[in-house]
């Protein structure tokens, strides 16, 4: 399956696929630079509570300017999730999701919007079971840019890597507050589009939002703004730059002006998302999401 208006490996149509090529997640990040701006990543569960209600949200999502797109696919047994999105992931695979049927989901989201990255988070399972090169293949032809797996250890990633690379897909791994430094720096080493970077201890969504809700957000630690200094300063060695972006617990406007103020080029938010979606009706899902999106991409803007 070919997309149109994209090379296969994530390549923008014309770009070639040499060294001087960008993926659609670099070339953001550098238009967001050139704009003075930070990036909204944002995440919807593919498949909740419907492929309609999902597609209806990245819609949303995109209407209401967010940068990169996180594809969610369901996993029994979601680590790195908080109850909301756990809840999602249940939903979906109750409703029967496949990879088959994700990949459908992915390829008409990218028909919809040829130029927004999209990036698929799930499992390394997933993957795992199907091949990496099969899987990767796969995944760039669906139109999707790069691939966030939580559970993908560093030192295990040899094989998954090199197949991303094959196809052009961006590798995005995770770190967390406590990494240390030389293992962060090796997480970066493999990371491309952007470093993720855990903003709290524990699972998405757990921390932050009852106190965003009671104190309008803002609600950072001192421990994650310091990760994300020490984490700008092991990227910011390498070669290309790589963007940090910040996820976990971030649900506000306030919490999204925090981490840009400790300097993350990117605040990722999905938690809240699931559960507006879940709280909306049909028909009002892409309006709803629309509408909250705009206030987090106002926080981004104007970043010194």
């Amino acid at each position: 399956m070919r997309v149109a208006g994209k090379e296969r490996g994530g390549r923008r149509a014309g770009d070639g696929s040499g060294s001087g090529s960008s993926s659609r997640i670099a070339s953001k990040f550098a238009e967001l630079r050139a704009r003075n701006e930070r990036g909204l990543v944002t995440y919807a569960m593919t498949g909740f509570p419907s492929e309609r209600a999902s597609v209806s949200a990245v819609s949303g999502m995109i209407r209401g300017g967010a940068d990169v797109i996180e594809l969610g696919f369901p996993f029994s047994d979601p680590l790195a999730d908080g109850p909301a999105i756990q809840e999602a992931s249940s939903g979906a695979l109750g409703r029967g999701a496949t990879f088959e049927g994700f990949l459908r989901t992915a390829s008409r989201i990218r028909r919809a919007n040829r130029d927004v990255p999209l990036v698929l988070m799930t499992y390394t399972n997933i993957l795992y079971n199907l091949g990496y090169d099969r899987a990767a293949s796969m995944i760039s032809d669906a139109g999707i840019d790069g691939i966030i797996l939580p559970d993908m250890a560093a030192d295990e990633s040899a094989p998954y890597v090199a197949a991303a690379r094959r196809c052009g897909l961006d590798t995005i791994f995770l770190a967390s507050p406590n990494t240390p430094a030389g293992r962060l720096r090796r997480i970066a080493s493999l990371s491309t589009g952007f470093l993720y970077m855990v903003a709290v201890y524990g699972t998405t969504g757990v921390i932050g939002t009852r106190a965003g809700r009671r104190a309008g957000g803002g609600s950072a630690a001192g421990y994650a703004l310091d990760a994300i200094r020490r984490a700008k300063r092991t990227a910011g060695r390498s070669k290309m730059r790589l963007p940090v972006g910040v996820g976990f617990g971030i649900s506000s406007p306030a919490d999204v002006k925090q981490y840009v103020g400790a300097g993350a080029d990117a605040v990722i938010v999905g938690s809240v998302y699931a559960k507006i979606i879940k709280e909306s009706a049909p028909r009002d899902v892409e309006k709803n999401v629309s509408a909250f999106t705009k206030r987090l991409k106002a926080a981004t803007r104007g970043a010194s």
